[in-house]
Order: structure tokens, then C-alpha cells, then sequence
């Protein structure tokens, strides 16, 4: 089961990845982004509730503390909408957006390194390298915005 439901999360998040640049972008498809990124973080609940009882004390601190970081993703996404219908601009919509997707980044990009057996520190500097890489990504994307998209 546990299997199945990272999988799962894996997909989603994927996805959220995927379509949630077309939604900084042109913001098109951004219902699907949403979705995904709601449900790429509320598959990480039952899977890591189930495998709880099997998990050492360092992912007994960062699952959760994990968690709670992805529902601040959602709040962002949802304040992303709430600025595209509330007339905030599309720089206002395009930052939270964008701050979803580079989250999302270093976390494919950490497990990926987590997964390759590599060492802790250097999981972390794969990461803020993620993180520097997706802020110039943000900045090259960002002038492609049009007056009022979003």
C-alpha cells in the first residue's frame, strides 16, 4: 500500500511540476496544477501514517515538518488564484506560483540524490543548488509575462 500511494505522490507532484509552468507561464491549466499539488501532498499523509511505525527518529521530524511545508505550498497556490481573480497583477499570481515549483524542484531533485545513497551535506548542497537554479529559471520566465495575463 505504501508503495502504491508514493507513487501516487510521485505522480502528482510530477504533474504539479509540469502543468504548474504552464500555469506561471500562460496561466493556462491552472486548475490541474492545483489538483495535482493538493493531492501530491495529501497522498504524503496516509503514506507516511502507515509507514510511521517503521520510520527512524530523522524522518519521524522531517515527514511531518515536510507536511506542514506542503500545505503552506497549497496556501500559496490558493493565494496564487485568489490573485488572478482579484486583480493583484500576474508578478503577484507568477511569485506564488513560482515559489511552488521551485519547491517542488529541489524535492524531486533531493530524493533523487537521497535515493543515489549520497551523503546528507551533500543532498543539501544539490538542493540549494535546485533552489539558485529555479530562481534564475523564475527570472528568465518572468519577462515573458504579458501585461494583465494571468
Amino acid at each position: 500500500m505504501v508503495p502504491a500511494l508514493i507513487v501516487l505522490h510521485a505522480v502528482a507532484g510530477l504533474s504539479a511540476l509540469l502543468v504548474g509552468a504552464l500555469a506561471a507561464v500562460r496561466g493556462s491549466h491552472f486548475d490541474l496544477y492545483f489538483w495535482s499539488l493538493v493531492a501530491c501532498i495529501g497522498l504524503l499523509l496516509p503514506a507516511v501514517a502507515l509507514d510511521w511505525g517503521d520510520l527512524d527518529t530523522a524522518p519521524r521530524i522531517i515527514f511531518p515538518a515536510l507536511i506542514v511545508f506542503g500545505i503552506y505550498m497549497i496556501w500559496r497556490a490558493a493565494r496564487a488564484r485568489r490573485r488572478a481573480h482579484g486583480g493583484a497583477g500576474p508578478d503577484a499570481y507568477f511569485e506564488d506560483v513560482a515559489f511552488t515549483l521551485i519547491a517542488l524542484l529541489v524535492a524531486f531533485v533531493a530524493i533523487v540524490v537521497l535515493d543515489l545513497g549520497a551523503p546528507g551535506w551533500l543532498v543539501a548542497v544539490v538542493a540549494v543548488g535546485a533552489v539558485l537554479l529555479g530562481r534564475r529559471a523564475v527570472e528568465l520566465l518572468r519577462p515573458g509575462l504579458a501585461p494583465g495575463q494571468t
